[in-house]
């Protein structure tokens, strides 16, 4: 297998973030599409991995965050209070 490494360098308030979004190049890795974004648990969400049919699609996908509803579950504010 052989994997091509894309660096997407971002900022948010006063730090520097970078995605690494791998390239399957060569060989057989059973992905559902040919890039990939692993992202790291946090305290906020589970572990993530983002798929793509090209390299800006999987950044994309990543930089619009977590499901919705992983963020639901760890919420520690209370919920919207209607009229």
């Amino acid at each position: 297998m052989l994997l091509k490494e894309h660096r997407y360098m971002f900022l948010v308030g006063a730090t520097d973030h970078v995605f690494r979004v791998e390239e399957l190049v060569k060989g057989t890795a059973g992905w559902p599409g040919r890039f990939r974004l692993k992202l790291a648990a946090s305290s906020l969400w589970e572990a993530q991995t983002f798929y793509g049919e090209s390299c800006r699609d999987v950044a994309e996908k990543a930089f619009a965050g977590p499901e919705p509803a992983l963020l639901e579950t760890h919420r520690s504010y209370p919920p919207d209070i209607g009229p």
